[in-house]
């Protein structure tokens, strides 16, 4: 017996095309297909049987597998682009290090202490934001961001100097550096008044997991609103995962306002300050105030001695 559902032939045929395309762009990107052709090939009897619902089931199966397909390709790549950024860091100064030496003061890079030599050996991205935020970001001093201590001492996912820390380490705060010998000093007074000694901020735990939450979910946001993913397909997909969860069936519910935003010209991204002057751009160019009149000399930023 035929299905007497609301769906149409035609519907089912655009549906297939959309997953044929999905499958297509996927395979060229070296991302597997395997589930979802295989679900591909079962709408096809189903529809030439004129099992309509059948079909259309299968097919949305199928993109909802490129897409969870995609995320993970997505996520590994950027996780792999992160440790590639580190690794080039440290292969510079690896196969340099005989060669490095200070013009100011003719001390070579293997003259220094461990600590300085295993910063940029074992150059770790967490130790780098904390000499971001306290120091490099400056705005009205030297003082970077002029973060609080408890916001700082929390920011501090690992507590080891990167001569100390080991991969293997039972503690996980030791298992990565998580300062550079730099910023000594400001960890000793954080970790002082924190009360924190040489162990995590409780909150730290809270910040780490929120890391992780905000590392996948603004990698979606970003494929929505780029159009590499598709909502419906998407949201399908997380509802199906989840199980019907409460908590997610909320948040998808306050994330549609949102899409109908992205849908329309105040969502959209401008390329340009030019674009976002043009007639018919709904969003205008924010307006920066400026702080300074003249650039802000740096200080040395030379490593100081242990």
């Amino acid at each position: 017996m035929p299905d007497t559902g609301e769906i149409s032939y035609e519907d089912v045929m655009n549906a297939l095309k959309v997953t044929r395309t999905y499958i297509d762009q996927a395979k060229d990107k070296g991302i597997d297909i395997n589930k979802a052709s295989e679900l591909f090939k079962l709408a096809r009897p189903a529809l030439q049987n004129n099992q309509l619902e059948i079909a259309m089931d299968h097919a949305k199966k199928a993109q909802k597998e490129i897409v969870m397909e995609s995320l993970q390709d997505t996520w590994s790549k950027i996780l792999r682009a992160k440790e590639d950024g580190m690794d080039a860091i440290r292969a510079w100064f690896a196969e340099r290090r005989d060669g490095l030496v200070d013009p100011s003061t003719g001390q070579r890079f293997d003259d220094l202490d461990a600590a300085c030599r295993d910063d940029l050996l074992r150059f770790e991205g967490n130790a780098q934001t904390l000499r971001l935020v306290a120091r490099l970001q400056a705005l009205a001093d030297y003082h970077g961001l002029n973060l609080t201590v408890g916001t700082l001492s929390a920011l501090a996912k690992y507590t080891a100097r990167s001569d100390e820390a080991r991969r293997d380490h039972p503690d996980h705060a030791r298992s990565k550096p998580g300062h550079f010998a730099s910023e000594a000093d400001l960890v000793a007074r954080i970790r002082a008044l924190a009360g924190t000694g040489v162990v995590r901020n409780p909150i730290t735990f809270l910040v780490e997991a929120a890391d992780d939450i905000v590392y996948s979910v603004i990698d979606l946001e970003d494929g929505v609103r780029k159009g590499v993913l598709d909502w419906a397909a998407l949201r399908d997909g997380l509802r199906d995962a989840s199980g019907g969860d409460a908590l997610v069936e909320a948040c998808l519910g306050a994330a549609e306002p949102v899409k109908a935003i992205l849908d329309t010209d105040i969502g959209s991204d401008c390329d340009d300050v030019d674009d976002c002057t043009a007639d018919g751009c709904a969003r205008p160019p924010i307006a920066m105030p400026r702080i300074w009149s003249a650039p802000m000399p740096r200080p040395p930023m030379a490593i100081p001695p242990r």
